[in-house]
């Protein structure tokens, strides 16, 4: 299973000079929502955990708040990251274990009401023989013309981060880089740091940063927002230190 960890980062950033080792304390999360033309879907990702042989059951939230009576078309999509900020593409496999194979959602057209929402199940269900590693798919939603038949606009929806726990499952992460500005005047002070997932797992993880003094005491503490990692990605990630003393020493 997914578990927290922690990671020793060192920088330098100065006015004379500041020195900021950092420990970052990873941990399981969730994100926001997936939004299109008034239409919103609760949660935009999930992060599941299955044996082989069983069968897990979600739901979704689809929220209409425009004044028209939306119809959606529904389809399962692979998706893959394509650069180190997470961006991601969906598209169509035959592979055996293609997300079409394991994710199924309870319809292929659903339609809301203008200003109202609806709940959608879906099953990811894993085969005895499914091999034990991390799996992505995709939910997408399309604007539909039920009487066309024609699909519109740009497809959205949730993410679906599955690690099926047989033999052969692998977790574990690793800070490939971190980096700072050499000299800072001002702040906010912006620093970024790559991390390898090593793993065949899916890692959803979130992060606290909290710069102490030489002496320990507390002087900031902020969230690193929401860090998805998917297996074998390399993934950058950024985040700023506003209101930082000028001068200083500071562990973090």
């Amino acid at each position: 299973h997914l578990v927290p960890f922690s990671i020793l980062f060192a920088a330098w950033v100065a006015s004379f000079f500041m020195v900021l080792p950092a420990v970052l304390f990873l941990n399981p999360s969730v994100v926001k929502a997936e939004e299109s033309s008034g239409i919103a879907v609760y949660p935009s990702k999930e992060s599941i955990l299955v044996p082989p042989g069983k069968n897990i059951r979600k739901s979704l939230l689809i929220v209409n708040s425009s004044r028209q009576q939306v119809s959606l078309k529904i389809s399962i999509r692979d998706f893959k990251i394509v650069d180190e900020k997470g961006k991601i593409e969906f598209y169509d496999s035959n592979d055996p274990y293609a997300a079409k194979n394991w994710l199924v959602p309870e319809y292929e057209v659903v339609t809301v009401p203008a200003l109202s929402s609806k709940n959608m199940d879906y099953i990811a269900a894993v085969s005895k023989n499914m091999p034990g590693k991390g799996y992505n798919g995709a939910i997408i939603f399309q604007a539909y013309d039920i009487k066309e038949r024609k699909i519109m606009g740009e497809p959205f929806g949730t993410t679906v981060m599955l690690n099926v726990l047989a033999p052969g499952i692998t977790t574990g992460g690793t800070v490939e880089s971190f980096s700072s500005p050499t000299v800072q005047f001002k702040d906010p002070i912006t620093f970024s740091f790559k991390v390898k997932n090593t793993s065949n797992s899916n890692l959803a993880l979130s992060g606290n940063i909290i710069f102490t003094n030489l002496f320990g005491k507390e002087v900031n503490r902020f969230k690193t927002g929401y860090l998805d990692i998917y297996p074998g990605a390399l993934r950058d990630f950024q985040f700023q230190w506003e209101d930082a003393p000028i001068f200083g020493v500071y562990l973090a």
